[in-house]
């Protein structure tokens, strides 16, 4: 109690002693979180009192230590210095201080203010995780960051390459699936390399059918009829031939992947021509294309099911698959 008393008393005959015209200097010191500062006051030669205080607080009062800190001491084997050292230096640390010098013969203090700024790296904190919606949804994504000085939040769309927005908030109104890829939030502020961080925007669609190739062969010939089809989740794949689903025997394989299915005849014989019918199918819906394994010379393609018909058997499928899309949902 009496030591905190005496202080507080010294503060005020401090301020007494030394209130006056004096001289006061300003200097700027940065570094990095982590690092040492040091704070050099060059000492005045004959001064009778020197003090190092932080904003109302006093740090050191000559060589006495006032600071309960840890991480704050005087400089050591610096004759010509007067000098504060923090470390490491912490974002809290970011201020004012002052050093004070009383020179002989005079009552004012010459003092020097040093505003000490800490840099801080960017740091991303709360940002929008991987989103799987439906075209004509609406999408926000969002980034916060942290650092000093204060990180520019920018948005882009990397994969495939896209638009960039320079805000850490951004709106995609009705997406679409060209609306999706891999979206990255960066901050930078330049005390180190930016910081990044990525999501995934998935958008389902229905099954299309983009792409059908028949084929002609003779008998003994190698076959393969394509059907290529974009949807998201990826599409199932069944084969009719007229009115029967088509089965890995009978001289036919099959070769799925998530985008295309290939039907292949090693070796075609007379009971392998004639038409085929492609379904692609996910929860959302169906799409069907018609491919046409003939004898060479004959100048068919596949089609769409939109512009050719196929199958009593192959239509009733369809439907059933849309039935249970809808079911499932």
């Amino acid at each position: 109690m009496e030591m905190a008393l005496w202080r507080c008393v010294f503060i005020i005959l401090l301020k007494a002693v030394w209130q006056g015209p004096g001289d006061v200097l300003s200097q700027n010191v940065t570094v990095r979180e982590g690092e040492e500062a040091i704070l050099r006051c060059t000492v005045l030669e004959g001064a009778v009192r020197r003090a190092w205080l932080n904003r109302s607080s006093i740090l050191f009062t000559g060589d006495e230590k006032w600071s309960p800190e840890e991480r704050v001491s005087l400089l050591k084997g610096t004759k010509n210095q007067y000098a504060l050292r923090i470390n490491p230096a912490e974002p809290q640390d970011e201020g004012s201080y002052s050093c004070s010098q009383q020179p002989p013969g005079r009552v004012g203090a010459k003092i020097v203010i040093f505003h000490l700024s800490v840099h801080v790296p960017p740091h991303i904190y709360n940002m929008t995780g991987d989103i799987t919606t439906d075209e004509t949804s609406n999408v926000s994504l969002r980034c916060r960051a942290t650092g000093n000085p204060e990180p520019q939040v920018t948005w882009k769309r990397i994969v495939p390459p896209g638009h960039e927005w320079r805000r850490s908030e951004v709106s995609l109104p009705s997406v679409m699936r060209k609306d999706a890829g891999t979206y990255e939030c960066s901050a930078r502020n330049g005390v180190t390399a930016p910081a990044r961080r990525r999501m995934i925007l998935t958008i389902r669609y229905p099954p299309v059918v983009t792409e059908v190739h028949g084929a002609g062969a003779a008998l003994g010939e190698t076959a393969v009829l394509r059907c290529e089809a974009s949807a998201q989740p990826p599409p199932e794949f069944t084969w009719f031939r007229d009115e029967h689903r088509v089965v890995t025997r009978h001289g036919i394989r099959l070769q799925t992947t998530d985008s295309r299915s290939l039907l292949m005849f090693p070796n075609v014989t007379n009971d392998h021509y004639g038409n085929y019918t492609c379904i692609a199918s996910n929860t959302l819906g169906t799409s069907a294309a018609s491919n046409l394994l003939h004898r060479p010379g004959l100048d068919i393609h596949g089609r769409a099911c939109s512009t050719h018909s196929f199958s009593f058997v192959a239509m009733l499928f369809v439907m059933m698959v849309a039935v249970m899309g809808l079911h499932a949902d």
